[in-house]
């Protein structure tokens, strides 16, 4: 079963690295593997669902402003889901096809263009910046190189050219 060997390697790589990703990232995975070990290798009748996971407009701000004024914290996906006023499981699915975007995905992307424009102040060590956005200095500047294609670094000298 190829998914439940993907989900397993990043598990993996997270218990083998704590550094390599945030809680809210393992605990999505933990949360896919069991999803996708009830619905393909379970004999419950769990059935589809009586209606789509849709997220109210009001629900999906509260994250978004809740993930927006917690960038530099770890976060849990139950507490943004707490956030939200909904059920974890509910919540992951629901913001999924509200934004087209994992939790994980639009709170790195928020983090990511946050720390964009903390770089345009020259005022703040690189290391600074990574601690506004909850990241260690090593690790926001994988994640930076990966969304931006050069490091924190390399992107503030291309800023003051």
């Amino acid at each position: 079963d190829l998914t439940l060997e993907r989900i397993a390697h990043q598990l993996l790589k997270k218990i083998s690295d704590p550094i390599w990703d945030s809680t809210l990232r393992t605990e999505l995975l933990a949360q896919q593997l069991a999803e996708h070990l009830l619905q393909f290798h379970s004999n419950l009748d769990l059935g589809q669902p009586s209606r789509p996971h849709t997220m109210a407009p009001n629900k999906l701000k509260r994250a978004e402003d809740f993930m927006a004024s917690n960038l530099e914290n770890d976060m849990s996906l139950q507490d943004i889901a707490d956030a939200a006023g909904m059920s974890l499981f509910h919540f992951a699915k629901a913001f999924k096809q509200a934004t087209g975007k994992s939790p994980h995905q639009y709170l790195t992307e928020q983090r990511m263009q946050h720390a964009r424009a903390l770089l345009h102040d020259g005022c703040l060590s690189v290391g600074q910046v990574a601690n506004a956005v909850g990241f260690s200095q090593n690790r926001f500047t994988i994640v930076f190189k990966r969304f931006m294609g050069m490091t924190p670094t390399k992107f503030r000298e291309v800023l003051n050219g």
